[in-house]
C-alpha cells in the first residue's frame, strides 16, 4: 500500500519535473547550509577542546604584564613593582594547600638560531623553562625524551618544534648535533612534534602565548641569565614572564584564581602586572560563545528550510486546483478522505525528502572543499545528516497538511463539473 502511494506520488512529481526541482532548491539550500554549519561547528568545538585541553584543565597561567626592564619605568613614576619573579610562585606553593606542582619561564625575542652555520627564520621566540614545564603541558617528542636531569645549565641542552628541525637537518636524524643562539653553542637533546591543533582566535583578553608553543624554542632557565643579563639586574629577584601552576583539582577554579591574583597583587604593591588565566574558564567561555555561533548559523539555515516549505505548500496548492477533477474522479470511485490526504503528503514527502537527501550529499561535499581550501577542521557526523535528514521529513509533513486537507475537503459533484 505504500508503494503504491510513492508510486502514484512518483509520477505526479515526475508529470512536473521542472516546477519540482524549482521547489525542491530550498530544501537543498537549506540542507547544505545545515550539513555545513554542523560540520563547522563540530570540527571548531574539537579544535578548541583539543587546544584547550593540551594547556591542562587543572593548570593555571600566571602571564606577566610587564615587558623585561619596564619595572624601571615604574620606579622612575614612583611606583614599585618588582614584576613576576620565582619567589612569588614559590611563595604560592607555599601559603596554598590545593598547589601540586608549577614552573617558571622567561622569554625573549630578537636573538637568533644558527644550524650549521645557516640562520633559522626568525618565527618563533626562545622560551626559558624549568623541568617541570614538560610535566605540566602535553609534549610529543619525535626524537629525545622529556628531559629531567639533563635539563641544567650545565647541559647546555635545547629543544626545537619539528619544523624548525626541518630546516636545519632537513630528515636526518639530529639528536645531540650543535646548535648555535648567536655565538652560544647548544646542543639539541629533543625534537617535539605540533599538537596537531590549529590557532583559535578567542576574545583579547583570553589569548596566551602558549597557544603557539609549537613555534617556541625551549631552553634551560637556570642559564638564561648567563645569556641574557638584562634579565638578572637585581638578581635573584629574575623577572619572569609568566608561570605554570597546577592544581590539584578542577574543582573551584574561579576563586582559586582570584585568591593568587590577588596575591601577587599584595606582594607587588597594589599594581595589576600579571593576568591569571584559567584553561578551564577560557573552555567554558569558547564553547559557550560557539554555541551561540551554531545557533545563529542554525536559525540561518532554517530559513532556508522555511522558504523551502512555503515553496512546497504553494506547489501543492496549485496541484490541487490543477486536479480538482482528478481528485472527483478518485472519491467517486470509492477514495475516502484520508486516501486524498495521504496521496498529496506522500507526494509533498517525497519532494521534500528528496530535497534533503540532495542537500545533504551537497553539504557533505561542500564541507570537505571548505575543508580542503581553507584548512578548517570539519567533522562530518552521522546525528548531523540524521538530523538534517529529519528535519527535510518533518518540512514536508508540515507544509504538506493544509494542501493535503484543502484536497480532502473538495466535494465529488463540484469536483467533476470543475473545467
Amino acid at each position: 500500500m505504500i508503494l503504491e502511494r510513492l508510486q502514484e506520488a512518483l509520477r505526479n512529481i515526475l508529470s512536473y519535473k521542472t516546477r519540482a526541482f524549482l521547489t525542491m532548491l530550498g530544501i537543498i539550500f537549506g540542507l547544505v547550509a545545515f550539513v555545513s554549519m554542523m560540520a563547522i561547528g563540530a570540527g571548531a568545538k574539537e579544535e578548541i577542546l583539543k587546544q584547550i585541553s593540551s594547556l591542562g584543565l587543572k593548570n593555571i597561567i600566571i602571564q606577566a604584564k610587564l615587558e623585561i626592564g619596564e619595572e624601571d619605568k615604574l620606579k622612575a613614576r614612583g611606583v614599585a613593582s618588582p614584576g613576576l619573579c620565582e619567589e612569588d610562585i614559590a611563595y604560592l606553593k607555599t601559603v596554598l594547600p590545593f598547589i601540586e606542582n608549577y614552573s617558571c619561564y622567561a622569554e625573549i625575542k630578537d636573538k637568533s638560531l644558527f644550524i650549521e652555520g645557516m640562520k633559522v627564520t626568525d618565527e618563533f621566540k626562545f622560551k626559558a623553562v624549568d623541568g617541570n614545564y614538560f610535566k605540566l603541558l602535553d609534549f610529543n617528542f619525535i626524537e629525545g625524551v622529556s628531559p629531567a636531569g639533563e635539563w641544567t645549565a650545565r647541559s647546555r641542552g635545547i629543544i626545537l618544534p619539528e619544523k624548525i628541525k626541518r630546516r636545519g637537518f632537513g630528515n636526518a636524524q639530529a639528536l645531540y648535533q650543535p646548535v648555535w643562539i648567536e655565538k652560544e653553542l647548544f646542543q639539541l637533546i629533543g625534537v617535539f612534534a605540533p599538537s596537531g591543533v590549529k590557532k583559535t582566535r578567542l576574545e583579547e583578553e583570553d589569548k596566551t602565548d602558549l597557544f603557539e608553543a609549537d613555534s617556541d624554542v625551549y631552553l634551560p632557565l637556570d642559564l638564561f641569565a648567563h645569556l641574557f643579563p638584562e634579565w638578572s639586574q637585581n638578581p635573584p629577584h629574575h623577572q619572569l614572564s609568566g608561570a605554570l601552576i597546577r592544581l590539584n583539582s578542577v574543582d573551584n577554579m574561579a576563586s582559586r584564581k582570584q585568591l593568587i591574583s590577588r596575591i601577587l597583587q599584595r606582594r607587588h604593591g597594589g599594581i595589576t602586572d600579571v593576568e591569571v588565566i584559567a584553561p578551564l574558564e577560557l573552555l567554558k567561555k569558547s564553547q559557550k560563545t560557539q554555541e551561540i555561533f551554531n545557533l545563529v548559523m542554525l536559525l540561518i539555515a532554517s530559513l532556508s528550510l522555511l522558504i523551502g516549505g512555503i515553496g512546497i505548500m504553494n506547489i501543492m496548492l496549485a496541484n490541487v486546483m490543477e486536479r480538482t477533477r482528478e481528485i472527483g474522479i478518485h472519491r467517486a470511485v470509492g477514495a475516502t478522505r484520508n486516501d486524498i490526504v495521504l496521496n498529496f503528503l506522500f507526494e509533498s514527502l517525497l519532494l521534500s525528502s528528496s530535497g534533503g537527501l540532495i542537500g545533504i550529499l551537497l553539504g557533505i561535499v561542500s564541507s570537505l572543499l571548505i575543508m580542503k581550501y581553507t584548512g578548517w577542521h570539519v567533522i562530518i557526523s552521522l546525528p548531523g545528516v540524521t538530523g538534517g535528514l529529519l528535519v527535510s521529513v518533518f518540512v514536508g509533513v508540515f507544509f504538506g497538511i493544509y494542501p493535503a486537507y484543502k484536497a480532502s475537503r473538495v466535494e465529488p459533484i463540484q469536483a467533476l463539473r470543475y473545467e
